[in-house]
């Protein structure tokens, strides 16, 4: 009954609204109500309509399909406010919504700017990235948004399962730019170790490694982190999203990363849970990046989390 309320609430609403304000009008109109008390009665329906114009999105199922034993639906999000956002393809779990993506040639800066992605630009505020290395690309958002926001940035997609290439790319990936977008079908700690060994450089790693709805915390050993650390250009960082994680994996994962890494500094409220760090050399900046990002008034649900800090060996 709860998930039947929360998937269909914005229909629900709607038809009650709907329902409210035809009766308000048939009492007026067969003499029940005065003109006065129609218009009354009428404004919690129109702010009731103003405030679902505002929040509501219509979506349509394109695509369903299960990725690691995980029901997902590819979905295209109809915004009521059609004016002002754009058409949007996303994916549907039953978390919630991921991999935003715009379908119309509109602004969508602002589309982006939730949960880890809003890092990017606060960190680099001066300067442009020339590589970033996106470890578990899923829809695909995260390049899209760097490729979108950094015009001379390169991006390097690595995705372990087959499955989930084949069934984003006509829906997702296909039309990023093939000069700039180089996707792998590669385990992300291998991927990783063999950069290392290349000794190629990244101005930013995210790692948004998921099994379903959940982290794959089995990457996270002390031997990635040494190889991260080795691999990040001079001021570059460090970004995973571990949101559900198990606290104790957390703990654990901690503690590993701190060892490599200068500076590891973590962000969590609720389930919500993601962690930013840095070599040595680059802790004042990193710093002063957590010093902004907490205060940073877009990202609504990041206002005073509780912040632990961890400076490595």
């Amino acid at each position: 009954m709860k998930n039947f309320l929360g998937r269909y609430k914005k229909y629900i609403l709607t038809g009650t609204i709907l329902l409210y304000a035809i009766m308000a009008v048939l009492l007026f109109y067969y003499g029940e109500l005065s003109i006065t008390g129609t218009f009354f009665a009428l404004l919690p329906a129109i702010a009731a309509g103003i405030w679902i114009m505002r929040n509501y999105k219509f979506t349509r199922k394109v695509f369903q399909c299960k990725i690691d034993g995980t029901t997902m639906d590819i979905v295209d999000i109809y915004p009521l406010k059609f004016w002002q956002e754009p058409r949007q393809r996303a994916i549907r779990h039953r978390y919630g919504i991921s991999s935003i993506i715009p379908l119309d040639n509109k602004p969508h800066g602002e589309l982006y700017l939730k949960g880890i992605s809003a890092l990017i630009p606060l960190y680099f505020d001066t300067r442009s990235p020339e590589h970033a290395l996106i470890l578990g690309v899923a829809g695909g958002a995260i390049p899209r948004y760097l490729l979108t926001l950094y015009p001379e940035c390169r991006a390097t997609g690595v995705e372990l399962s087959r499955e989930t290439i084949e069934i984003m790319s006509p829906y997702f990936l296909n039309d990023l730019p093939a000069d700039r977008f180089t996707l792998v079908n590669a385990d992300a700690a291998d991927f990783v170790a063999g950069s290392d060994e290349k000794q190629e450089k990244y101005d930013f790693i995210l790692c948004d490694i998921f099994s379903g709805s959940d982290p794959v915390t089995t990457v996270y050993s002390e031997n990635f982190f040494r190889h991260i650390s080795a691999i990040l250009a001079p001021g570059g960082f460090v970004a995973m999203n571990l949101q559900f994680i198990n606290p104790h994996k957390l703990t654990e994962l901690l503690q590993a990363a701190g060892k490599h890494l200068g500076y590891v500094e973590l962000f969590t409220s609720n389930a919500k849970c993601f962690v930013i760090a840095g070599n040595t050399e680059d802790r004042e900046r990193m710093l002063k990046l957590a010093k902004r990002f907490r205060y940073y008034r877009e990202m609504a649900w990041i206002l005073d989390f509780p912040v632990y800090s961890i400076t490595g060996q």
